[in-house]
């Protein structure tokens, strides 16, 4: 790393950066490189300097696709760039990747993008709108970006066949990894083995499955005792694909075990609490990071048979992997786990075996401060 003296890491906001790139973050400080955090400011910026990481705040909307906000953006990023004098710039989530790529260019600075998922917009038919123009700025940025990280063999593989990038651009990371030492299984208190707990974590879009959790919590409630369902996740969040307060209130009403905690700071003490871990999405995931804490905690998984989703699960080993949108099937693996309960601690002691040779976030940053030197 003598070539690289300081770097920007750049998501969408400084709380996705805190959660999933903090370690990586570290391990650069711990070699002599000054690293700073870009992204939009929101409650996780204080932890960020809290933790020795001068923070900007990237002042760009989530969500939403307007061309003369995103042209101006380029250009706010553009400047910020130039001003800081980085030696590199790392960017994460699609927009991101889009739009700073081009910043990144215009100031003279090399480029890395993480393809961390596609998002929404690649979940639509081929030919629609949305995800013809996003297809579109993957190639326009392409022209702005030295080198690719792909979280997943999917996602490569159609920026290759599109012919978006080329193999010589591009490298393979599975996941962003997950620490070891922070998600530490060993420092849960002993949870009430009586009840058994199904946890969903995310944000509460319907193509993350929270529809379809809801649907078999209502199935397996019906037929069994000691049972509960938890949901943490984000509902405060602007996009017409959240769940309504409305409807999950709907749920809530038929049955007091389907629990609501809503956003938290700190995910660690409820996957404590947590016996099954279930996220049914059928979103163009990247590799959830939420699935790879959990398995950190020694959790059984739940989850779909698509892109993303399926990288961090064996079937029939460290959990299940069902088709999307099909909440009978859901259900039938939640009853196999309260049939069989001496699989929630088998297939969780292989989630856990799972991390530390595939997701064990000390290999992932490895890696990628090899392509670092390359660049």
């Amino acid at each position: 790393m003598n070539s690289i003296k300081k770097i920007i890491i750049h998501s969408v906001t400084h709380f996705t950066i805190y959660n999933f790139r903090l370690a990586l973050i570290k391990a650069l400080q711990e070699q002599g490189v000054e690293v700073v955090a870009l992204g939009k400011a929101d409650e996780y910026t204080k932890l960020l300097n809290e933790n020795g990481i001068r923070t900007i705040d990237s002042g760009i909307a989530i969500d939403g696709l307007n061309p003369k906000t995103e042209l101006k953006w380029i250009f706010y990023l553009r400047n910020i760039l130039k001003k800081e004098n980085v030696d590199l710039v790392h960017h994460y989530t699609p927009k991101s990747v889009l739009f700073g790529s081009i910043a990144s260019k215009l100031a003279g600075v090399k480029t890395i993008a993480t393809i961390s998922g596609l998002g929404y917009a690649f979940n639509l038919p081929t030919y629609h709108p949305i995800r013809v123009i996003s297809k579109i700025l993957y190639y326009i940025s392409n022209l702005f970006v030295d080198y690719y990280i792909f979280q997943n063999i999917d996602d490569m593989r159609y920026f290759l066949e599109s012919k978006i990038t080329s193999i010589k651009k591009s490298k393979l990371i599975v996941s962003s990894g997950v620490d070891i030492e922070k998600y530490d299984y060993k420092l849960c208190e002993e949870a009430n083995e009586k009840v058994i707990r199904f946890t969903f974590v995310g944000r509460l879009l319907y193509e993350k499955g929270i529809k379809e959790f809801l649907e078999a919590a209502l199935i397996v409630l019906n037929e069994c005792q000691n049972i509960e369902f938890l949901i943490i996740g984000d509902i405060e969040y602007e996009n017409p694909k959240i769940m309504s307060k409305d409807a999950l209130q709907s749920y809530f009403d038929k049955s007091d075990k389907i629990k609501f905690i809503g956003k938290v700071m700190d995910i660690r003490p409820y996957l404590c609490q947590t016996s099954i871990f279930v996220l049914p999405s059928y979103y163009r995931e990247g590799v959830p990071r939420s699935i790879l804490e959990a398995m950190a905690y020694k959790k059984p998984i739940i989850t779909c048979n698509t892109i993303g989703c399926k990288t961090t699960t064996k079937h029939g080993y460290n959990g299940y992997l069902i088709e999307p949108k099909n909440h009978m099937q859901l259900a039938e693996k939640m009853f196999s786990f309260i049939k069989y309960p001496s699989t929630i601690h088998t297939m969780g002691e292989n989630s856990f075996k799972r991390v530390l040779s595939i997701f064990d976030s000390s290999k992932i940053i490895d890696k990628t401060l090899k392509i670092y030197e390359k660049i």
